[in-house]
């Protein structure tokens, strides 16, 4: 009697068993079939050998295969917020991008844990955003030993948020020709606002 496992071209033996001394005694066996990783594989029970017209009858019972996880199965995370895949990361954390929030809104993210052989189930939190985002389009005209700053609103939803967006603020500076540095992020020459 043969275990035999197919990988798509051929059936490979795993176990042999002889019935030379008579009977096959029932046994309980373990076969590692690990180095047949595809998503699909048959396995058969097959009796062989000039003597194998004279079986009567043979039993194979309680048949299991299962899977072990190893420290290498786990390939990353999927990241969701309200039921939208949003990233994938081999870390245990991940930073939902600002830009994918908007201020005071109730949002659901979730994780699962990606396995070569599938994905977990969800783990869910539901959380209110508080992150309140920055002006936009920062502009500074430099006026001697000044700056006039100018920018537009921040924007809310599709809303802009209502305030006066512009100021004439002092720039203090060692020196009054310093290099004036847009961009938005709040740096001008080597002063400090």
């Amino acid at each position: 009697l043969a275990v035999e496992i197919w990988d798509g071209t051929a059936w490979n033996r795993l176990k042999n068993y002889t019935n030379l001394g008579g009977d096959i005694p029932w046994t309980s066996e373990t076969v590692n079939i690990s180095a047949y990783t595809w998503d699909t594989f048959k396995i058969r029970f097959l009796a062989y050998g000039t003597d194998s017209y004279d079986i009567n009858n043979w039993n194979i019972d309680n048949i299991i295969v299962a899977a072990t996880l190893g420290d290498k199965s786990i390939l990353g995370y999927d990241l969701y917020l309200d039921d939208i895949q949003i990233g994938f990361t081999t870390d245990t954390s991940y930073q939902i991008p600002h830009n994918l929030c908007i201020y005071g809104h109730q949002y659901t993210a979730s994780v699962d844990a990606a396995y070569e052989s599938g994905v977990s189930e969800r783990d869910y939190y539901t959380f209110t955003a508080h992150y309140l985002p920055a002006p936009r389009n920062l502009q500074a005209t430099a006026i001697q030993d000044a700056a006039y700053l100018t920018w537009e609103e921040p924007v809310v939803g599709s809303k802009g948020i209502s305030i006066e967006a512009s100021a004439n603020l002092p720039v203090i500076t060692p020196q009054p020709s310093a290099e004036i540095a847009g961009g938005g992020n709040g740096y001008i020459g080597d002063a400090s606002v």
